[in-house]
This record gives structure tokens, C-alpha cells and sequence, in this order.
């Protein structure tokens, strides 16, 4: 039985790199995706994000402090990267061609693109720190206008 979860432990693994060629040997196009992003190192960012969602609810919502361990684990358990890694590809696949792929590969593998994605953390961490700011003082405005419409006015 161990023998088999570990089996499908490794072809779950590995199934988003079969799905992504298909039958034959993948596309350029689709082979400059999954470039840029193991180059921007998006399983790190992901997991980065994982901890910046969870700050965000918590300052949204300062008792879910206590729960930081569950909400972590929640994200984790379903943000897998083994799933999220054929999205991503397809996302800059569809987002860029194939020339500009490359330029921004090019451009990670730069000493500034490497301090964009080691900085990028910290940045998405602070930017939403001050999207919550501008918006904290007109919660209640949004609360109005929700229940506004919930009452069925416009």
C-alpha cells in the first residue's frame, strides 16, 4: 500500500510536466512559460503570498490571530504548488509571446530582476498594507451601500 500512495505521490508530481507537453515535446512558447517561471521563482512567491493572505486577514480581522497556524495550513493545504504550477505556466503563456518570455527571462537573470523577486515579498506585503489604510476608514461607507442593495435599493 505504501508502495502505491508513493507511486501516485510521484506521478502527481510529475503530471503537471506530462500535461504541459501533451503527447509530444511541449511548445517553445509553452517551454519559455515554464521557464519564466521557475526563473522568477514562483513556487517561493506562492508561498510567500500564502503568508501575505494570511497577514491581511489578520489585520483585517485581529482575533483571527489566534487561528495564524490554521489559516496558514488552510492555504497551504489547498494552494499546492504541483496544481498551481501548470496555471502559472498557461497564465504567462497566454499573457506574453514567446519573444517576450524570453526578455523577461533575460531580465530575472539580471542582478536588478533578481532583487525585483527577492524584494517582491516584502513589497506585495507593504503594498497591501497600504491598500487596507485607504480603505479601513470607509469600511463602514461599503458596509451602507452593501446593505443598501441586500435591502434591494440600488
Amino acid at each position: 500500500m505504501r508502495a502505491v500512495l508513493m507511486l501516485v505521490a510521484t506521478l502527481a508530481i510529475g503530471a503537471p510536466d506530462l500535461a504541459a507537453q501533451g503527447a509530444g515535446a511541449a511548445s517553445s512558447h509553452e517551454r519559455a512559460a515554464a521557464e519564466l517561471v521557475e526563473v522568477m521563482r514562483m513556487k517561493e512567491l506562492t508561498l510567500s503570498s500564502i503568508e501575505v493572505m494570511t497577514d491581511a486577514m489578520i489585520q483585517q480581522n485581529p482575533a483571527l490571530a489566534q487561528v495564524r497556524d490554521v489559516l496558514s495550513e488552510f492555504f497551504r493545504e489547498f494552494m499546492r504548488w504541483e496544481e498551481l504550477r501548470p496555471e502559472y505556466i498557461r497564465l504567462y503563456r497566454d499573457a506574453f509571446t514567446e519573444s517576450e518570455l524570453r526578455e523577461l527571462i533575460a531580465f530575472y537573470r539580471t542582478p536588478v530582476g533578481q532583487k525585483t523577486l527577492h524584494l517582491m515579498p516584502r513589497l506585495m506585503r507593504e503594498g497591501a498594507a497600504i491598500g487596507q489604510k485607504q480603505i479601513e476608514p470607509h469600511i463602514p461607507e461599503l458596509d451602507r451601500r452593501i446593505q443598501a442593495r441586500l435591502r434591494g435599493g440600488h
